[in-house]
């Protein structure tokens, strides 16, 4: 579980903190995305955007749970997504 910040009574629906995403292939190393954080407060809408290639689709899978963070953490509902397995991740 995480604590959210209710110090203004708003509760997080999703949470990415320092959230990162390295690809390696050999001894290659490219840094799709590097220390992303968002907060989505319950009730609230946003857009994200930014230039081709800037990482926007690699959060949003993190987001779905589609791909794991080479390191950071994501947050749905409070609850660590990473800590989660298949079925878990399927009903959140």
């Amino acid at each position: 579980m995480f604590a959210a910040d209710d110090t203004d009574n708003h509760r997080y629906i999703v949470r990415a903190v320092d959230v990162q995403k390295t690809y390696t292939m050999g001894d290659v190393q490219t840094h799709a995305l590097r220390g992303a954080t968002v907060d989505v407060y319950e009730g609230e809408y946003l857009s994200i955007m930014g230039p081709s290639g800037s990482g926007k689709s690699t959060l949003f899978n993190m987001i779905g749970g589609l791909s794991k963070p080479t390191a950071g953490k994501v947050y749905i509902d409070q609850v660590d997504i990473a800590q989660l397995d298949a079925n878990e991740l399927a009903w959140l």
